[in-house]
């Protein structure tokens, strides 16, 4: 695809889009009429508020739980564990994580790259991806492998810094209505083949990440793009069809793709999804199926000059394993790690927050789940306190709603480029965490939903759930109180938590059945709404979506995987998503919680932390958005303090 002054535009043809250059043969696009999101609004349920009875049997309960399951509490310090409190009270948690990194040996100065550059370092990743493309598949392992890697966005944005920076676009500008975003390319950018990086490139990738028939998962996300204009080799626009002040943080996590590679065969379908042609600074080398990934540096790359030579991913599902490889010396670096880990003394070691909110969804099209108040009960039942101390041993923090801080107190990322800004081993919440937890948000709704075994019976009793035939279960019109909860079985943590919540569940008479699942079919249960109940994960760095996980019309389509349908709902997530100024932010936010509270559609559990271990020889250390930031890597050569 070419690059010149001409525009072209999505055009609507037997239901398909599909680009349609004209007389000036340009190669922007404009999406279809009709495609988009609805606007719809009325005033939604009242919410439920909770009574502070019990406390006594909740103390009781605490006692029995922590003892019973045979993981009372470890003593404070680099453990990471908690320490034993007064019998009658619950855990209290050493708030500090562990961190354990050597300083850096060699001050980032010309001299001292030139003796530390060359080598390998070999980083283990705990699955195989399906593909290389984090659009196609946006899984944690994709991203992390190839984006800013492989290739590059058109931005660079993250969760540890505020705004954006540089990253294919030298330079853009917004307009005060956040609807027209202007980009101006790297003319020294080029692809892996040695081609130019283009504008027409751009328009390519965004084309093809809102054709309703090109089966990217990240479709929805960018469905408010109406038009892109190409301006000339190196420019491109991009309108959108409202105000969207988010919308140059969704662009930092796209990677663009080579137009002159995919042609007109589908991406889903194309070979080089396995085998890339990127603009970044390392080129696929090596891929052996279920061993590793050898990324090397790309001779074509303009920018500053990586460390390493080569990055191999070895993929190690197993942490134990991965962990007895390290420590022959056979890998160099192991994140991954659930944060409880315990790692060895003679290693670096670093906890960090994921950017994912954990959380149990019901379907609320089931019976079973129909009603509120069944659904309200279940959030009261689920112990989030002990299970935080017991099994994450105090790295995790309890989530109250699947809202991270940068969207309440930084939403929008429009402002004009900065310069990069120092990478480091951030591992506190950004963005004023102190402020945020201090807002009347944390205070309301979804906040309100802790252990109380008491208020839950008395729902269940007054909406009819009552063990009417005398076997233990609780039973509404003849149907028992049973549901089957689906979980993935790559998700260990999931595992250990739903063990406790079962056993918690089955002494008020309510059944819950565990069904683990591969991977595939458990998304295509949660997309076809064939489940009861399941253990998700959502995430919540830079391609965060609400409207997704709430939306009446996300349902079947992307992640409202309870079939929530609330007009009001609706309507403040409409408002929501054209929305800059942070106080306003924070209200709608507010209503919103309170409003998704009293639905319960899923009772929210846990923000995890994970913990990465690495060579005492390891320098530049540093996480980015929850992954390890590979491009700061580097390895001290004078002789190691201390001897692995």
């Amino acid at each position: 695809m070419g690059a010149s002054t001409g525009r072209a535009r999505v055009a609507a043809s037997t239901g398909r889009a599909r680009l349609a250059a004209s007389t000036g043969g340009g190669s922007g696009w404009r999406r279809p009429p009709g495609q988009g999101r609805e606007k719809t609004g009325i005033s939604g349920p009242e919410l439920v508020k909770p009574d502070r009875r019990m406390r006594r049997a909740f103390a009781k309960k605490m006692i029995w739980l922590l003892g019973g399951i045979g993981t009372a509490c470890l003593s404070t310090g680099q453990d990471g564990g908690c320490s034993q409190p007064l019998p009658t009270a619950p855990c209290v948690c050493d708030p500090a994580p562990a961190h354990r990194l050597l300083p850096d040996t060699f001050p980032n100065t010309p001299q001292s790259r030139d003796r530390i550059h060359g080598g390998t370092v070999r980083i283990r990743v705990s699955q195989e991806p399906k593909s290389l493309i984090s659009s196609l598949d946006p899984d944690p392992v994709t991203r992390f492998i190839a984006d800013h890697t492989i290739f590059q966005s058109l931005i660079s944005a993250s969760m540890d810094t505020p705004g954006v920076v540089p990253a294919l676009a030298t330079a853009w500008t917004v307009d005060a209505a956040h609807t027209r975003f202007e980009f101006t390319l790297n003319p020294a950018a080029q692809w892996h083949d040695g081609t130019p990086v283009t504008a027409a490139d751009v328009a390519f990738t965004l084309a093809r990440l809102v054709d309703p028939d090109g089966q990217i998962p990240l479709r929805q996300r960018f469905s408010h793009i109406d038009d892109v204009t190409v301006l000339d080799e190196h420019g491109i626009a991009v309108d959108l069809d409202a105000p969207r002040p988010g919308f140059l943080r969704q662009l930092a996590a796209l990677p663009i793709l080579p137009a002159h590679v995919f042609g007109n065969t589908p991406i889903a379908r194309h070979p080089s999804i396995r085998r890339p042609i990127g603009s970044g600074p390392y080129t696929l080398a090596a891929w052996q199926p279920g061993v590793s990934i050898a990324l090397d540096r790309a001779p074509t790359w303009a920018g500053p000059s990586p460390y390493f030579d080569r990055i191999e991913f070895l993929v190690i599902p197993e942490d134990r394993v991965a962990m007895h490889l390290f420590q022959r010396g056979d890998v160099d670096i192991v994140p991954d790690l659930p944060g409880y880990f315990q790692p060895p003394h003679d290693v670096q070691f670093i906890t960090h927050r994921l950017p994912r909110t954990e959380a149990m969804v019901y379907n609320m099209s089931k019976p079973v789940f129909s009603r509120a108040a069944a659904r309200t009960a279940m959030g009261l039942l689920i112990d989030r306190t002990a299970i935080r101390c017991s099994i994450h041993k105090c790295r995790a923090d309890i989530a109250t709603g699947p809202w991270p801080e940068h969207e309440i107190l930084d939403p929008g990322m429009t402002k004009s480029p900065q310069p990069p800004l120092k990478k480091g081993a951030h591992m506190e919440a950004p963005f004023g965490e102190e402020e945020y937890l201090k807002s009347p948000f944390e205070k309301g709704g979804l906040g309100d939903f802790h252990f109380d075994p008491q208020r839950a019976t008395d729902l269940l009793s007054r909406d009819g759930w009552t063990d009417r035939d005398g076997d233990g279960t609780r039973d509404r019109g003849g149907m028992a109180f049973s549901f089957e909860l689906i979980l993935p079985d790559h998700e260990r943590g999931f595992q250990r938590t739903v063990a406790v919540i079962r056993d918690d569940l089955s002494r008020v008479g309510v059944e819950m059945r565990v069904a683990t699942i591969n991977h595939k079919t458990y998304l295509n249960r949660l997309q076809s709404g064939d489940f009861d109940a399941a253990m998700v994960a959502f995430d919540t760095g830079l391609l965060f979506d609400p409207w997704s996980m709430f939306h009446s019309d996300a349902h079947g389509s992307a992640q409202n995987y309870a079939g929530l349908h609330n007009p009001e709902i609706d309507r403040l997530l409409n408002a929501l998503e054209s929305v800059a100024v942070a106080p306003v932010r924070l209200d709608l936010y507010n209503k919103l919680n309170m409003l998704i509270s009293s639905e319960h559609p899923m009772t929210f559990t846990f923000r995890p932390y994970s913990a990465v271990v690495a060579a005492q020889d390891i320098r530049g250390i540093a996480v980015t958005d929850g992954h390890l930031d590979v491009l700061t890597l580097r390895r001290d050569t004078s002789p190691p303090a201390t001897p692995r």
